[in-house]
Formats: C-alpha cells, sequence, structure tokens
C-alpha cells in the first residue's frame, strides 16, 4: 500500500494493455452472446427473482435522448455518472453493474433490456 495514499499517480485506462481485447484472460464458461463479453451491464433482481439487466451505453444514449428504459416492471434512469433502477411502484431496486460475462455467468436467465424493445 502507498504511504501516500498514491496521490499524484496517474493509472492507465488499459491496466491489462490490451491482453484482454478477445475476452477475458480466464476462463469464464459458456458465453451469452447477446452482448460483448466486456459490455457493461446494470442488472438487478426483481421481487419475484427474475434477473433482469441494462446495456448501460444504450441505457444512457437511450435516457440522454429522452427515451424511456424499462422492461419486466423495472425502469432505469440517470443518477449522477451512472443508473438507478424502480419497480413498477417506483420503488427503488438494488442494482449491481458489472461486465455482461460476469454478469450472464450468474444470471443465466436474464431479461437483456436493448434500444429496439
Amino acid at each position: 500500500m502507498a504511504q501516500d495514499g498514491g496521490i499524484g499517480r496517474s493509472y492507465p485506462l488499459d491496466p491489462l494493455r490490451g491482453r484482454d481485447d478477445r475476452g477475458p484472460i480466464f476462463p469464464v464458461g459458456d458465453v451469452d452472446e447477446r452482448l460483448a463479453v466486456h459490455d457493461q451491464v446494470f442488472g438487478v433482481i426483481t421481487d419475484d427473482g427474475t434477473p433482469v439487466a441494462f446495456a448501460v451505453d444504450a441505457a444512457i444514449a437511450t435516457l440522454t435522448g429522452g427515451g424511456d428504459v424499462e422492461l419486466n416492471g423495472v425502469t432505469v434512469r440517470l443518477d449522477g455518472g451512472g443508473l438507478r433502477a424502480t419497480d413498477a411502484a417506483g420503488n427503488e431496486i438494488e442494482g449491481h453493474q458489472s461486465f455482461w460475462f460476469a454478469w450472464s455467468q450468474f444470471m443465466d436467465d436474464t431479461l437483456l433490456w436493448t434500444p429496439a424493445q
């Protein structure tokens, strides 16, 4: 651990320097091909246990453009630089942002929002 707390240090945006450009550098099992492995998703679990994921870049672009982002009773809105979700009653739902390959490995029956929906 840096004694100075890392102040003044600059970290690269690509710390792996391209080593994972063609996918994760470790085995991840069967990959759900609806999105690229490194696409970011914002995932939630609804009250009935249904996993729902939203492609982050597409959701932000849609919301910024004045559109709505909703799937299976879950509505997503902008919050700071990220996303926040609510259920049909307007109650906030806890969410998690991750790489698609990671979310889809644990939530293989995920409903996936895309802008075409």
